[in-house]
């Protein structure tokens, strides 16, 4: 598997790990994903994969600072969405995870209304 596949791979279990509640070893496993893939974050195109780590972290150490309008702010700033005409649905995936931590609602129904949205319009 190509270097890429496993970032995203390693960014899901990260994921699944906040999600059943394992913080501690979810933090483990981000700092362990920034090691591993040092070399691999420099590229310009991973600039939002380094973004969205920070976002991780966050979310993981100030979890109440999430639904916040400053944190929503920042999102906005550090231009988590995707571009109009290429992104991938792994990123579009893990937009959406961050979104529905933001706007405190279940991941599928953000992925859902924000995928339907993205179609329709």
């Amino acid at each position: 598997m190509g270097k890429e596949w496993r970032f995203k791979k390693n960014m899901i279990e990260l994921i699944v790990l906040y999600e059943l509640h394992e913080e501690e070893t979810a933090l483990h496993r981000l700092k362990a994903i920034e090691r591993n893939f040092e070399k691999f974050l420099e590229h310009p195109a991973y600039v939002r994969a380094r973004l969205f780590m920070g976002f991780i972290r966050r979310v993981i150490l100030h979890p109440h600072e999430i639904p916040s309008t400053q944190f929503a702010n920042e999102v906005i700033s550090a231009r988590m969405g995707w571009d109009e005409n290429k992104e991938d649905i792994q990123a579009i995936t893990f937009f959406c995870w961050l979104k529905s931590k933001m706007l405190q609602r279940p991941y599928y129904e953000v992925l859902i209304e924000t995928m339907k949205n993205r179609t329709s319009g």
